[in-house]
């Protein structure tokens, strides 16, 4: 599989796993977390970590790991952050997945549809779809939205490609 994530983003995502799966899941892989920064890392070992957290929390493990990440990218990446609107702050998402993904089966996010309350997205590369589900309810809590829907509705592994839709209604306000 020719797909690699940068570095930098894999240690923002293992920075909000739990103590107590983090060190099972950094064994299931061949990375050196120590020496990330500037580096790619495949798509192959970023699953290999999810799967590993799949086997000691379960499906909901790298959903929440990926709603966690959704509020620390969220805080770190000034275009999603320059709105209240999601609907504009999630327009960058495509081109922010292609400057941190690299390869020719990284495969790209697509947005179908994004309107006042619902969003529907494709993606059609290989990375774990519970956490990339986690991802999009994460963003979605730091424009302080509350979900009233989040599934899959295509997955990679019977499809080729992840739907994701996600519907929300306004939040209490800051």
């Amino acid at each position: 599989m020719d797909a690699y994530i940068r570095g930098e983003i894999f240690l923002m995502v293992d920075s909000v796993v739990g103590t107590q799966n983090k060190s099972f899941c950094r064994s299931n892989t061949n990375v050196d977390f120590n020496d990330l920064v500037g580096k790619w890392v495949s798509h192959q070992e970023f699953n290999k970590y999810f799967d590993a957290l799949t086997k000691k929390a379960g499906n909901i493990g790298p959903q929440i790991a990926g709603r966690q990440a959704g509020v620390a990218l969220s805080q770190n990446v000034p275009e999603l952050a320059e709105s209240n609107d999601p609907k504009v702050g999630f327009k960058p998402i495509p081109q922010f997945y292609k400057e941190n993904n690299k390869g020719n089966d990284s495969g790209e996010f697509i947005i179908d549809e994004l309107n006042d309350g619902f969003m529907k997205l494709t993606f059609t590369g290989n990375i774990n779809e519970r956490f990339h589900l986690g991802l999009l309810e994460g963003l979605l809590r730091f424009y302080k939205k509350v979900i009233t829907k989040a599934e899959i509705t295509q997955t990679y592994a019977k499809d080729g490609k992840s739907v994701f839709e996600v519907s929300w209604k306004d939040g209490l306000a800051s």
